[in-house]
């Protein structure tokens, strides 16, 4: 892109150079021979770059269009993978409220961890329940219930108020 740049400032130069040396002929027939001598050097001062190989715009162009596609598709797998686990966390979540519901309880706290994989897999690395020690004694049920309908084991800490 540098070169490109390059290449339109010596262009702009050279055109208000050819235009002020233009202005400054005295006579109309030496006026009309240098406007056809600046037109040829314009020409040639477009051209040259592309006839030699010095600019290429494809390369260029590609190489910065390449690197920009993958930044944004980078940045859209991650806004897709960040929304994709929040309605998965989401919707565990509310499975296991009325999995608790249905043992009675009603004040819980719940921390889900999990990520995508690879192949845009949801992984459950850990399943974190704040229950009240009131139903200790369900323990053993409410665990398996939870390791039945989602595949991973909840770890399950009581106290005395759920905050």
């Amino acid at each position: 892109m540098e070169v490109i740049r390059e290449w339109a400032f010596s262009l702009c130069c050279c055109m208000v150079a050819g235009s002020l040396i233009y202005m400054l002929t005295p006579s109309k027939n030496l006026a009309k021979v240098f406007k056809i001598t600046l037109s040829l050097f314009m020409l040639c001062c477009i051209i040259t770059p592309f006839a030699f190989g010095n600019l290429r715009f494809d390369d260029v162009l590609t190489d910065e269009l390449e690197q920009k596609t993958q930044d944004h598709a980078s940045d859209l797998n991650e806004t897709i993978n960040g929304q994709l686990i929040k309605t998965v966390t989401d919707t565990i979540e509310s499975h296991i409220e009325s999995i608790l519901k249905s043992f009675g309880i009603e004040q819980s706290k719940i921390n889900i961890n999990m990520n995508v994989d690879d192949k845009s897999g949801i992984v459950i690395n850990q399943i974190e329940l704040t229950l009240p020690d009131a139903f200790l004694s369900q323990d053993q049920a409410i665990s398996r219930q939870i390791e039945k309908d989602l595949g991973k084991k909840p770890e399950i800490t009581y106290v005395k108020e759920v905050y």
